[in-house]
């Protein structure tokens, strides 16, 4: 073989083995960054689903509410007709 060759081959095995070395270092703390004791990152729809769970809540309550105020009114209402009828006393 020839000096040139050599030289290309160890070239080549010299870059394969500094590739190989930074894939497994990169695995490595992969591997190391999901087995710590880290908090979890939540999932990204996670925070905007409890935020409508939320919302649809406070809609149901607001329209409870309603409810009540309309049931309030006509009460009001059907006592003020019947002072109304009676006259003063």
């Amino acid at each position: 073989m020839n000096p040139e060759t050599i030289s290309a081959v160890q070239a080549f095995a010299a870059v394969t083995f500094i590739l190989m070395t930074a894939a497994l270092g990169v695995v490595g703390l992969r591997w190391a960054w999901n087995h710590t004791g880290r908090p979890a990152v939540p999932e990204p729809g996670a925070e905007l689903q409890g935020v409508l769970a939320r919302l649809e809540e406070s809609e149901q309550r607001i329209a409870e509410l309603e409810e009540r105020v309309d049931f309030s009114e006509r009460l009001l209402a059907q006592q003020s007709e019947a002072l109304k009828l009676e006259g003063p006393k």
